[in-house]
């Protein structure tokens, strides 16, 4: 439970860890059952930058380590921008769990790399209606992305897509690649 107390206790070990530049407190917090720890410390390790990479390329890459630890990690990764993340998060897209193939997707667009477009595509196809929030997070990578190659398949989901919010997230991805290509 969230109670004051704890949030509290939350708050002192992240700001202790981050002023005593403690990477490794922040990637056993990442680690730890608590959504909100993981929360935290996913915040906290991407204000670290450039140091906190390998750390967190380690975790999202651990197969033992729970979906969020791994989900969080990719999270900081898209936030801190580093390209050394891109390969670890195009394999994290093959991940059993369906969150840490939701947040490695978002992660990706960050990084405007093309290699990530066919195996985003995939990630869309595998994950059926239930995880509209993977398919949503897809869409708007390809968009970030900015490969006009993605245009095709966009249009197809803005046409096919069972969810409305996805069907609108594409139709924004469309409207940035076309608006690009205009250029």
């Amino acid at each position: 439970m969230l109670t004051p107390e704890f949030l509290g206790e939350l708050k002192s070990r992240i700001d202790t860890a981050v002023s005593n530049n403690d990477i490794p407190a922040l990637i056993d917090m990442l680690k730890e059952d608590n959504w909100k720890v993981c929360q935290e410390a996913c915040f906290a390790l991407s204000e670290m930058g450039s140091n906190a990479v390998e750390p967190l390329i380690g975790v999202v890459s651990d197969g033992e380590a729970g979906w969020s630890a791994r989900g969080h990690a990719a999270l900081a990764l898209r936030n801190i921008g580093d390209a050394r993340a891109v390969d670890p998060l195009l394999s994290a897209l093959e991940d059993d769990e369906w969150e840490v193939r939701g947040y490695a997707s978002w992660a990706l667009g960050r990084f405007g790399d093309a290699r990530a477009v066919e195996p985003l595509k995939k990630v869309y196809e595998r994950d059926d209606n239930e995880k509209c929030s993977v398919r949503n997070w897809v869409v708007g990578s390809l968009g970030e992305i900015g490969d006009a190659g993605a245009l095709e398949f966009l249009h197809k989901v803005v046409e096919e897509d069972p969810d409305h919010g996805v069907r609108a997230s594409a139709r924004r991805a469309v409207a940035a690649l076309e608006g690009e290509k205009a250029s």
